[in-house]
């Protein structure tokens, strides 16, 4: 088994010999040694190709000014950085979901436009047409806060400002965070690798959230079936 990969050869082999050995790679952390070709010229850690004369610290080919190389964005992707994944994921994909095929952008937009609405004094009927579109976009505990100031907002005519400022909080946090996930395909625990991008896909956090309960749920159901069929226990 390979100890210290050298490259990007040494370590896609090495990475093919930890799945054949069951072992599920999430992320890769190595430090290169320094390389030279077969004249002396320093030579990039990842691709090999010699690298400009005079940068005697230089390890990596370079990229545009102000931008990583392919050599280290290629890298970063394989060793499992999920910034660099989500980069590469959101070109893939051209900012569509793969679940539901819903276009990203034009749903940042939305977000944003309900945002604003949010900041101006609403009726009932404004925040129930929010609430309804963004359903099932948040975990148990965030969808019960948005639930709670909802009903605040109808109920409580009193409180109603405070009510909105609640709400508007909640999702100024979730357009904070992401509107979609790099998704595992194949989950790493089930065999899938964590560090190819072959087995992510963009998903929408709606679509994403479905398919994590989704996966919850069954597991759940597979362990309860075996204690189901389990023969009662016997007592003298």
């Amino acid at each position: 088994m390979l100890e210290e990969p050298t490259g990007r050869d040494e370590l896609l082999a090495f990475m093919d010999q930890q799945r054949e050995a069951g072992i599920a790679l999430r992320t890769i952390s190595w430090t290169f040694r320094d390389k030279w070709d077969g004249a002396g010229r320093r030579v990039c850690v990842w691709c090999g190709r010699p690298l400009p004369p005079g940068k005697r610290q230089q390890r990596w080919c370079s990229g545009e000014k102000g931008k990583r190389s392919r050599c280290v964005e290629e890298f970063e992707v394989i060793k499992g950085d999920m910034g660099q994944v989500r980069v590469k994921l959101r070109a893939r994909e051209k900012e569509q979901c793969q679940g539901c095929h819903l276009d990203l952008k034009a749903l940042e937009r939305v977000l944003e436009v309900d945002l604003e609405t949010l900041g101006r004094p609403c009726d009932a009927k404004k925040i129930l047409v929010i609430w309804e579109r963004w359903r099932g976009w948040f975990g148990a505990r965030t969808q019960l806060d948005i639930e709670r100031a909802v009903a605040g907002f109808l109920l409580d005519s009193e409180r109603r400002k405070a009510h909105q400022v609640a709400l508007r909080v909640v999702f100024d946090k979730f357009a904070r965070r992401s509107l979609w996930q790099a998704d595992h395909i194949r989950a790493v625990e089930d065999g899938g690798s964590g560090t190819d991008l072959s087995n992510f896909q963009l998903l929408c956090t709606k679509c994403h959230l479905a398919k994590t309960n989704e996966a919850k749920a069954k597991k759940a159901s597979a362990k309860r079936i075996p204690h189901m069929m389990a023969p009662p226990i016997q007592r003298n």
